[in-house]
């Protein structure tokens, strides 16, 4: 396990685990891999995201490398300028989906991809060491709205260009696209009821966005609108709600657009990729199609590294990252739902009726603990953990990791039968809270 990075880049409490200290030294180590390129900056709405911007822009800038601001945006558009404009390296200031209290730093290389691991741990030893790089000929700041206005031009090319006549309810988490998502689907046609757009980032996913997906699921019902659309704070990810208020998650949005391609004949090798979580019934459903799912390990990076060495072309998280390779190389939450919205107008069907999947029972329980680590490591945990593998082989699965991006320990059990799975997950919960109190 890294040391500061975790599933989607840097992530902690900020002036905690994520100090303007760590900032810098990131910034000073991708100037310094830049070797006087560009490296592009965004961020999304938390209030301390301009201390950490300052940080990362004097890091990048002593080593001599140019920074262009993006401002306030989501981190798929850092992502997809980052390509466009052949910059070195783009920086997200975010922690996405967190409370406010968090953030967080992502990078993307040249092509708009999250860095490989042996390229993060170069990073780490950077930061460890403390050594500033500086060089006598200091880079310049920039701005560049021109790529920004092409990155909104690539969202609205996914949707159609044309949503006229649906009624779409969006929830934006008071995030990085409260600042354009409600005026982008405006200028497509579509009759807008948007929510939590206030771009405050003292209340960033404060009960809202994409954890909280009943809030848009009642909203839609209310308005009587065609489908609804949560993000989360810096809007890689979304979910969506169909027209009933049913909540479909990252793993039926994969399988309609999969389904879609591959009925079209373009889903390259009629295959996609999903991860560990992803639900075994949706699995089955795309096998009944004809369409091979992969898994990766969790964390929307290796999902593209997967998508990128196998030249395929749909990929994505159960929580929402969904990444549509044709138009970008990351998770884009307002593209997704740009291109969910076109699928609904030109079939005429709504969502549900576009996701006939079978879906397992999922049960989800999140342990918060400092010592995640070190549960992790717990031989007698271990130990039971495969008791319970054999309990459950042939009639479902287990999966126990450690969070990439906050202080849990997450559990999920899946399997056809709710009592079995009700079953084992409270049992193995117990049994890792008896770990729990020992740290304690």
């Amino acid at each position: 396990m890294k040391k500061y990075f975790g599933t989607d880049g840097i992530r902690g409490k900020y002036g905690k685990d994520l100090t303007d200290e760590i900032a810098y030294f990131t910034g000073n180590c991708i100037g310094k891999m830049a070797n006087g390129g560009i490296v592009t900056i965004g961020r999304d709405t938390r209030l301390s995201g301009t201390a950490l911007f300052v940080q990362i822009a004097k890091g990048v800038l002593d080593a001599g490398s140019q920074v262009i601001d993006l401002g306030v945006i989501s981190t798929p558009a850092v992502a997809h300028i980052t390509s466009l404009i052949y910059a070195k390296f783009g920086i997200v200031i975010s922690a996405s989906h967190n409370p406010k209290e968090y953030n967080g730093i992502k990078i993307f290389n040249y092509e708009g991809r999250k860095l490989l691991d042996s390229e993060e741990v170069e990073i780490e030893n950077f930061i460890d060491k403390r050594g500033k790089y500086l060089n006598p000929d200091r880079g310049l700041l920039f701005s560049n709205q021109d790529a920004v206005e092409k990155y909104f031009n690539l969202v609205k090319k996914a949707a159609g260009n044309d949503l006229s006549g649906l009624k779409i309810v969006l929830d934006c988490a008071n995030g990085a696209v409260s600042l354009f998502a409600p005026r982008l689907f405006t200028e497509l046609g579509a009759e807008v009821v948007s929510y939590f757009d206030s771009g405050d980032g003292a209340v960033i996913n404060n009960n809202c966005g994409a954890l909280f997906p009943e809030v848009v699921a009642d909203k839609v019902v209310e308005n009587g609108a065609d489908l609804g659309f949560c993000f989360d704070g810096d809007a890689d990810r979304v979910i969506a709600v169909d027209k009933t208020g049913k909540i479909i998650n990252g793993d039926s949005i994969i399988y309609i657009i999969s389904k879609h391609l591959h009925e079209l004949g373009k889903l390259n090798k009629d295959a996609c990729v999903g991860t560990l979580h992803t639900n075994m019934g949706v699995e089955k459903s795309l096998e009944k199609q004809g369409i091979k799912l992969y898994r990766t390990d969790i964390g929307d990076h290796y999902v593209m590294e997967k998508m990128v060495n196998d030249d395929l072309l749909v990929g994505g998280e159960q929580s929402g990252h969904i990444i549509l390779r044709e138009y970008i190389n990351t998770g884009d939450g307002l593209l997704t739902a740009m291109y969910l919205s076109r699928l609904v107008k030109e079939s005429g069907k709504s969502l549900l009726e576009l996701d006939d999947s079978e879906h397992f029972v999922q049960i989800n329980i999140n342990i918060i603990s400092e010592h995640k680590k070190e549960i992790m490591n717990d031989k007698g945990l271990l130990e039971y953990k495969k008791q319970l593998d054999k309990e459950i082989y042939g009639k479902g699965r287990i999966l126990l990791r450690a969070s990439g991006t906050e202080p849990k320990v997450r559990i999920m059990v899946e399997g056809e039968s709710r009592e079995l799975c009700d079953d084992i997950a409270i049992r193995l919960q117990q049994k890792i809270n008896k770990v729990v109190e020992r740290f304690n």
